[in-house]
């Protein structure tokens, strides 16, 4: 049986003015789409396609809104992190336990994309490691990824990106063998910084380009391009 884990906790700093003024403070992985669903409905939907299950894992902030929302669906799971290593952390942890191959990804991003194009793409390198990449808006403080022949040959932290960069949508595929299950291991938090900084040098890390665009809906503008985007 295939299942996703889905990434749905933190704090949302970047865009909290957003949530708290416009949306009564809600988690901003439900905030509402134009299509009459919500961001954390469309990765779910997208995702039951191809996985038997999908697993929220939520802080105790966010957890009665999603349950509220998604909780009663038969193939979804709504469970609490009450570990909070990171935004990786319930997937990683999941790789140790299971030492089989995981799919992730965050519970607020929107990339039009398939899995098993993904999976396909994971599969045909033997990658350890894959990502979603695409490019996207222009925003301050992002990352951006160098990719050549769908390996990532580095990353760095930027003060803006810009819109021809690739940056990471926040979908992953682990497949574990003994190094780097033993690398995993030595990450003290589940962090993007960590995992990309430990895993990029050692070529372990591919990125899968879907082409089109992604969002990342972590500062207001990107919420709003997003549904822009979606009313065309």
């Amino acid at each position: 049986m295939k299942t996703l884990i889905v990434s749905a906790g933190g704090n949302s700093t970047r865009i909290k003015s957003l949530l708290t003024e416009k949306f009564n403070g809600i988690p901003k992985h439900i905030l509402p789409l134009p299509q009459k669903s919500t961001i954390i409905e469309e990765i779910v939907n997208n995702a039951l396609s191809f996985f038997d299950k999908v697993v929220i894992s939520v802080n105790d902030e966010n957890k009665n809104f999603i349950k509220a929302l998604i909780g009663n669906h038969d193939q979804v799971d709504v469970v609490v992190d009450s570990l909070c290593t990171g935004p990786l952390g319930p997937m990683i942890r999941e790789v140790l336990d299971k030492n089989d191959t995981v799919y992730g990804c965050a519970g607020d991003f929107y990339c039009e994309f398939e899995w098993d194009d993904f999976i396909s793409f994971h599969e045909g390198n033997h990658s350890s490691i894959s990502i979603l990449v695409s490019k996207s808006l222009a925003v301050p403080e992002g990352a951006k990824f160098i990719v050549k022949d769908g390996l990532v040959t580095d990353w760095e932290r930027t003060s803006h990106t810009d819109d021809s960069d690739l940056i990471n949508i926040g979908a992953y595929i682990i497949t574990p063998n003994s190094e780097l299950l033993s690398e995993i291991q030595t990450l003290s938090k589940h962090k993007e910084d960590n995992f990309f900084n430990t895993f990029i040098p050692n070529k372990k890390v591919f990125a899968f380009n879907p082409g089109g665009i992604g969002f990342n809906v972590n500062v207001p503008r990107v919420y709003y391009e997003l549904c822009n985007y979606l009313r065309k």
